[in-house]
């Protein structure tokens, strides 16, 4: 009880959650979900393949950098996903559905990212959140101090 879908603060923590799935039995080739939301002042139209789910400005609120946020306090917001998306209009907020943030793992075949199947495994994909994916839970340990 108590535990909400993680997320990274780090790219040693992207690699843990990466090589967790590795070894797992979950398919190799697949999505699953963080723990980060569309923020809800940046609910702005998008366009499927086209940069439109944030603003070009990198200072206003809803910039590629600030429009997602960690949710349930899971890591310090904003989330630095800058080097993580999977192609370079992502996140597109493609069909004005598109409020959570998912993992890729493996090679992945999507229209508009590449006409052949891509490597994505530790990218990024902003989706609508009622799809059915794997997750990563996690709750903070607490800390104990010894006198």
């Amino acid at each position: 009880m108590g535990a909400h879908v993680s997320g990274f603060t780090n790219e040693k923590e992207l690699d843990l959650m990466d090589k967790m799935w590795g070894d797992s039995d979950a398919d190799p080739n697949d999505t699953a979900w963080l723990g980060a939301k569309r923020r809800e002042e940046c609910i702005t139209m998008g366009i499927v393949n086209k940069i439109g789910g944030f603003h070009s400005d990198e200072n206003h609120p809803c910039s590629r950098l600030r429009v997602f946020e960690w949710i349930n306090g899971v890591a310090p917001n904003p989330p630095d996903f800058r080097a993580h998306w999977i192609a370079e209009y992502e996140p597109n907020f493609s069909g004005n559905d598109e409020k959570c943030v998912s993992l890729l793992k493996g090679t992945h075949n999507v229209q508009g990212w590449s006409s052949k199947p891509i490597l994505a495994t530790k990218k990024l994909n902003d989706i609508p959140c009622n799809e059915s994916f794997y997750y990563f839970c996690g709750r903070e340990a607490p800390i104990v101090r010894k006198s």
